[in-house]
């Protein structure tokens, strides 16, 4: 099964296509701006983040600005369908990335100095990354 950021589609032949068509065009990010291939409900919602970002670097040129998308290290289908939209774009490193939430924990850890910050840091690595902690909840939840 398909990983989905969204189970409706946005941007085919509804009162969107137009303005998403007209972004896309002037961005130059994607190899061909009109494929309807870019509607695709497994990376539509990337797809419409990412005009976001084309948007508003069209009404602010000075400004950078990329597509990043963070998940969780295990979501082997979001890397996929990360992988299967960069194949649309014209030069991905330059407007388009990802991490992984293990990435994230550990590229800051050594940043957060204060106790306050540790214990954030560790506390967000649980609730995201530690899988087990998450099913010890709900095999509790269901015991009650």
């Amino acid at each position: 099964m398909p990983s989905t950021f969204s189970q409706r589609t946005y941007g085919l032949d509804d009162t969107h296509t137009d303005r998403y068509r007209a972004v896309a065009a002037a961005s130059q990010v994607w190899r061909d701006p009109a494929a309807t291939e870019l509607t695709d409900k497994r990376w539509n919602q990337i797809w419409r983040n990412h005009l976001l970002v084309e948007s508003i670097r069209q009404h602010e040129p000075c400004l950078l600005g990329s597509e990043i998308v963070v998940h969780h290290p295990l979501d082997t289908r979001c890397a996929s369908t990360i992988e299967s939209y960069a194949q649309f774009l014209t030069r991905p490193a330059d407007t388009f990335g990802s991490f992984t939430l293990g990435h994230i924990v550990d590229t800051w850890r050594p940043l957060l100095t204060s106790p306050s910050q540790t214990k954030w840091i560790s506390d967000f690595g649980d609730r995201y990354l530690n899988l087990g902690l998450s099913n010890d909840a709900w095999a509790k939840r269901q015991r009650q």
